[in-house]
C-alpha cells in the first residue's frame, strides 16, 4: 500500500466528517473503541479504517426491537386478619381490652 493510497485525516476532520464533537472522539480513542494511529502525541485516523468500524456498528432497522413498556413493582397487600389489616387489629385488640377492664386508661 503506497503512503498516497492512505486516506489519514486528523482529529478536527474526523469531527467534522462525523459531525461529533472532538471530546467523544478522544473519548472513544481512550476506550479502545475507534482505531486510530498515533504519532507521537498527535492522532490521526485511517478513514477506511474508521468506516469499516462504523459499517459494524450500523443498527438495522430489522434489529431493532421495541423496549417493553416498564410495569410497577406490585404492590404487597397489608396482612388481614378477620378482614383487618394488621394495625387495625390491634387497634381493635386494645379497644375490647380497655372497653372490658382488662387495661386501664
Amino acid at each position: 500500500m503506497k503512503a498516497e493510497d492512505l486516506n489519514i485525516v486528523t482529529l478536527d476532520e474526523l469531527s467534522a466528517i462525523l459531525k461529533v464533537p472532538k471530546k467523544t472522539i478522544y473519548g472513544m480513542v481512550h476506550q479502545g473503541k475507534i482505531p486510530y494511529l498515533k504519532f507521537g502525541r498527535l492522532l490521526r485516523f485511517d478513514l477506511d479504517k474508521v468506516y469499516a468500524w462504523m459499517d459494524g456498528k450500523l443498527i438495522e432497522e430489522e434489529t431493532i426491537k421495541p423496549i417493553a413498556p416498564t410495569l410497577p413493582a406490585p404492590v404487597k397487600k397489608p396482612y388481614k386478619k378477620n378482614g383487618f389489616t394488621q394495625g387495625h387489629q390491634r387497634f381493635q385488640d386494645i379497644k375490647t381490652k380497655v372497653l372490658s377492664g382488662k387495661i386501664h386508661s
